[in-house]
């Protein structure tokens, strides 16, 4: 297991406090909040460790197979 720490990124950091404020607006909330995430994603596969990101969330890596593996289980639980 490895991990690494970089300094948030001044973009990430303003995209995360816009999401925040967003609690304040309810009504705006649905509308804003989806855009507002799909813009967190690009800035974060686009930084620091945006390779390592895009490495564990690729097609039949590891993560991804992982991750299908753990939605089958919840799916299929009671099973």
């Amino acid at each position: 297991l490895a991990m690494s720490v970089l300094t948030l990124d001044e973009g990430v950091l303003d995209t995360l406090v816009r999401l925040l404020r967003l609690v304040k607006e309810p009504q705006l909330l649905p509308l804003l909040a989806p855009l507002i995430k799909q813009e967190m994603i690009v800035r974060l596969l686009h930084g620091g460790h945006g390779q390592t990101l895009r490495h564990l969330i690729h097609a039949g890596s590891p993560g991804q197979q992982i991750a299908k593996l753990i939605s089958w289980l919840k799916q299929h639980y009671t099973e």
